[in-house]
Protein backbone atom coordinates (compact mmCIF):
# COMPACT_ATOMS: atom_id res chain seq x y z
CA UNK A 1 0.00 0.00 0.00
CA UNK A 2 2.79 2.47 0.79
CA UNK A 3 5.63 2.61 -1.04
CA UNK A 4 9.33 4.04 0.79
CA UNK A 5 9.78 6.33 -2.33
CA UNK A 6 6.16 7.64 -1.92
CA UNK A 7 7.76 9.67 1.18
CA UNK A 8 8.85 12.62 -0.03
CA UNK A 9 7.32 15.58 1.76
CA UNK A 10 8.62 17.03 4.90
CA UNK A 11 5.97 17.45 7.75
CA UNK A 12 6.49 19.13 11.15
CA UNK A 13 5.19 17.98 14.65
CA UNK A 14 4.75 20.36 16.88
CA UNK A 15 3.14 20.44 20.59
CA UNK A 16 1.67 23.02 22.37
CA UNK A 17 3.44 22.92 25.94
CA UNK A 18 2.65 24.72 29.35
CA UNK A 19 5.94 26.63 30.32
CA UNK A 20 7.03 28.34 33.00
CA UNK A 21 6.97 32.12 32.89
CA UNK A 22 9.83 33.34 35.57
CA UNK A 23 6.57 35.32 37.33
CA UNK A 24 5.28 32.77 39.18
CA UNK A 25 2.47 31.34 36.42
CA UNK A 26 2.97 29.55 33.22
CA UNK A 27 2.62 30.73 29.62
CA UNK A 28 1.95 28.42 26.31
CA UNK A 29 4.02 27.68 23.99
CA UNK A 30 4.50 25.83 20.71
CA UNK A 31 7.55 23.69 20.81
CA UNK A 32 8.38 21.34 17.64
CA UNK A 33 9.31 17.90 18.38
CA UNK A 34 10.35 16.93 15.11
CA UNK A 35 10.29 17.03 11.75
CA UNK A 36 9.60 13.69 9.03
CA UNK A 37 9.58 12.84 5.77
CA UNK A 38 6.01 11.47 4.97
CA UNK A 39 3.81 10.94 1.91
CA UNK A 40 0.93 13.76 2.09
CA UNK A 41 -2.23 13.21 0.21
CA UNK A 42 -5.20 14.82 -0.34
CA UNK A 43 -8.49 13.15 1.52
CA UNK A 44 -11.08 11.62 -1.22
CA UNK A 45 -13.51 8.57 -1.84
CA UNK A 46 -10.60 6.48 -3.26
CA UNK A 47 -8.74 6.06 0.45
CA UNK A 48 -12.12 4.67 1.31
CA UNK A 49 -13.23 7.80 3.50
CA UNK A 50 -15.84 10.16 3.47
CA UNK A 51 -15.65 13.87 4.79
CA UNK A 52 -18.65 13.56 6.57
CA UNK A 53 -16.58 10.53 8.55
CA UNK A 54 -14.86 13.10 10.33
CA UNK A 55 -16.93 16.07 10.40
CA UNK A 56 -14.96 17.69 7.01
CA UNK A 57 -16.98 20.02 5.59
CA UNK A 58 -14.14 21.28 2.87
CA UNK A 59 -12.01 18.42 1.69
CA UNK A 60 -9.73 20.16 0.35
CA UNK A 61 -8.46 20.91 4.01
CA UNK A 62 -8.13 17.79 5.22
CA UNK A 63 -5.05 15.70 4.20
CA UNK A 64 -4.17 12.14 4.58
CA UNK A 65 -0.31 11.56 6.19
CA UNK A 66 1.48 8.42 6.17
CA UNK A 67 4.82 8.14 7.59
CA UNK A 68 6.79 5.55 9.51
CA UNK A 69 6.15 4.64 13.19
CA UNK A 70 8.95 5.86 14.97
CA UNK A 71 9.38 4.79 18.86
CA UNK A 72 10.62 7.77 19.73
CA UNK A 73 7.34 10.03 19.25
CA UNK A 74 4.26 9.47 21.36
CA UNK A 75 1.78 10.69 18.98
CA UNK A 76 -1.32 11.99 20.25
CA UNK A 77 -4.32 14.09 18.46
CA UNK A 78 -4.85 16.27 22.06
CA UNK A 79 -1.82 18.85 21.90
CA UNK A 80 -0.11 17.88 18.76
CA UNK A 81 -0.08 19.58 15.55
CA UNK A 82 1.21 19.57 12.10
CA UNK A 83 2.88 22.05 10.13
CA UNK A 84 2.74 21.22 6.27
CA UNK A 85 3.90 23.93 3.85
CA UNK A 86 4.18 26.90 6.26
CA UNK A 87 0.38 26.25 7.18
CA UNK A 88 -1.08 24.69 10.61
CA UNK A 89 -3.18 20.95 10.43
CA UNK A 90 -4.70 20.28 13.79
CA UNK A 91 -4.84 16.17 14.34
CA UNK A 92 -7.94 15.06 14.06
CA UNK A 93 -7.54 11.02 14.65
CA UNK A 94 -4.92 8.79 16.65
CA UNK A 95 -2.47 7.20 14.35
CA UNK A 96 -3.82 4.51 12.75
CA UNK A 97 -1.59 1.23 12.59
CA UNK A 98 -1.58 0.64 9.10
CA UNK A 99 -2.09 -3.18 8.75
CA UNK A 100 -1.25 -3.50 12.04
CA UNK A 101 2.38 -4.40 11.26
CA UNK A 102 4.02 -1.69 13.47
CA UNK A 103 5.58 0.11 10.61
CA UNK A 104 3.61 2.69 8.95
CA UNK A 105 1.12 4.82 10.70
CA UNK A 106 -2.16 7.01 9.40
CA UNK A 107 -3.31 10.11 10.53
CA UNK A 108 -6.25 12.90 9.49
CA UNK A 109 -5.14 16.46 9.94
CA UNK A 110 -7.48 19.67 8.62
CA UNK A 111 -6.29 22.81 8.04
CA UNK A 112 -6.79 25.55 11.03
CA UNK A 113 -8.85 28.32 9.71
CA UNK A 114 -7.22 31.39 9.44
CA UNK A 115 -8.42 34.34 11.72
CA UNK A 116 -5.88 37.09 10.50
CA UNK A 117 -6.54 38.60 6.90
CA UNK A 118 -3.37 41.05 5.80
CA UNK A 119 -5.01 42.39 2.31
CA UNK A 120 -8.41 43.93 3.15
CA UNK A 121 -8.90 44.63 -0.96
CA UNK A 122 -7.43 42.47 -3.82
CA UNK A 123 -4.84 43.72 -5.39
Amino acid sequence: MVSGRNFNKVIEFWQTTSVVDGYGGNTISNELITTSFAKVTTLGNKNGYSSNDFGVIDKSNAILIYLRKRLDITYNAKNQFIKYRGVKYIVKTQPINIDFNDSYIEILAVKQADTNVTEISPI
